[in-house]
């Protein structure tokens, strides 16, 4: 699964920067932990268990299992875990020149990277979003990572580093491009926009299990209900009750897996009402009941 992500594509020549690099990845397991800094480099916090607070250029952050978010060089960084269970995490530092290089190679077609000399220095100010593992590309991978150091020691090759640095400039370039299709016409706004959608995402991946009112996530967003769902289906591509109602299943599929409790415990548990309508928009997602399904996964 692993060597899925970092494998490399044949020919793929590794700038000079990586054989001299500033990559490198820090798995945590703390308790208590503050920390003040000026960020250097690029890097991904991601919270494998617990809860870290962040406050990027004095915009607080909480993250949960599953969240991250990416941070910038040259920002203002406060980190802070407090907790008596034991805080989980991992933080991946990209090399600042290789993310620069890899950058600037995107926007040169494949004739002008042969024949292309020093490319210019062009770093990407990566938003500060809270990203979940399921809600982007990135999380996936990092998610598939942590999964990996959680079980075993790990030495990680400068490969899987460039690759983690494509993921994240794809990731970049796509939301660059999802952005440009929304109505608003200013560029501000647009961003605005989608960092409130991005926040009120994170806030259903924390409250899954929770009842929730369309009404009280607009208001997370500052928008009126009309104006949130319209807005929210920009971005996700489906409505916040659809989007809402797959991550509820895909939860409970985890549930049926790794527990061993029973259907209508892992429905309620995960914010249905009802057992029988859970069964029924379970077997509409995955094609089989939830018995079904647990028994042909385990």
């Amino acid at each position: 699964m692993l060597n899925n992500i970092i494998q490399v594509k044949q020919g793929t020549t590794l700038p000079q920067a990586v054989f001299n690099s500033k990559n490198k990845l820090i798995h945590s397991s703390l308790n208590r932990f503050e920390k003040q800094s000026t960020h250097k480099g690029i890097s991904i916090k991601y919270v494998v268990e617990g809860k870290e607070s962040y406050c990027i250029d004095g915009e607080q952050f909480c993250l949960t299992a599953g969240d991250l978010i990416l941070v910038n060089s040259g920002q203002e960084l406060q980190c802070q875990i407090k907790s008596k269970a034991t805080t989980k995490g991992l933080c991946i530092y990209l090399d600042e020149q290789m993310v620069s290089h890899r950058y600037a190679e995107s926007f040169l077609t494949e004739e002008q990277k042969l024949s292309s000399g020093n490319l210019p220095s062009v770093t990407p100010e990566f938003r500060n979003i809270i990203y979940n593992k399921r809600s982007s590309s990135i999380g996936k991978t990092v998610e598939q990572l942590a999964q990996v150091m959680t079980s075993q020691k790990l030495e990680l090759r400068e490969e899987f580093y460039y690759k983690m640095i494509e993921r994240l400039i794809h990731h970049h370039l796509t939301e660059n491009q999802l952005l440009q299709k929304f109505s608003c016409q200013k560029k501000s706004t647009r961003e605005e926009r989608y960092k409130r959608i991005m926040k009120c995402v994170a806030y259903l991946h924390q409250h899954y299990d929770q009842k929730l009112k369309i009404e009280e996530i607009a208001k997370i967003a500052c928008m009126s209900p009309f104006h949130f769902i319209r807005s929210f289906k920009e971005c996700m591509t489906q409505s916040p009750n659809q989007y809402l109602e797959k991550l509820r299943l895909e939860k409970a599929a985890e549930m049926l897996l790794k527990s061993g409790l029973e259907v209508q415990e892992i429905a309620f548990r995960v914010g249905y009402l009802s057992a029988s309508s859970f069964g029924k928009d379970f077997k509409s997602l995955f094609h089989l009941s939830p018995l079904q399904y647990r028994k042909a996964n385990s």
